[in-house]
């Protein structure tokens, strides 16, 4: 079962809260959403996720707008997994030759201070 931290702050007498899911157990369930349709993450070094199920370590994964849920298989003991955030780009470039032709691949950019830790 998933550990969830509610962090209750009050600033000039009005709280603020926030909650953190400090650890997550096998059998939880993570979900990525987003409001780009071309969002993508990587798990740095290790993934909650494995056998092909969810996002792998060092792999780019495609979360577009709305991926998973995905259950955990890998306890994560309360230590942060590292997460890059960023976005799938089209790049294109010419074969040479006495035939050119255009390819088309798609580029993951990371997004330089965009990351997050999850438990």
């Amino acid at each position: 079962m998933a550990l969830i931290e509610y962090d209750i702050q009050y600033a000039d007498g009005q709280p603020k809260v926030t909650c953190k899911v400090v650890q997550v157990d096998k059998d939880d369930r993570i979900l990525f959403k987003s409001d780009s349709a071309k969002a993508a993450i990587r798990y740095v070094g290790q993934s909650p996720f494995r056998g092909g199920h969810g996002p792998q370590a060092d792999e780019i994964f495609k979360v577009g707008q709305d991926a998973g849920p995905f259950d955990v298989t890998v306890p994560t003991f309360g230590k942060p997994r590292q997460v890059q955030c960023g976005e799938m780009q089209t790049a294109q470039s010419t074969t040479g030759g006495s035939f050119s032709a255009q390819a088309t691949t798609e580029e993951f950019k990371v997004y330089p201070g965009a990351g997050f830790d999850t438990p």
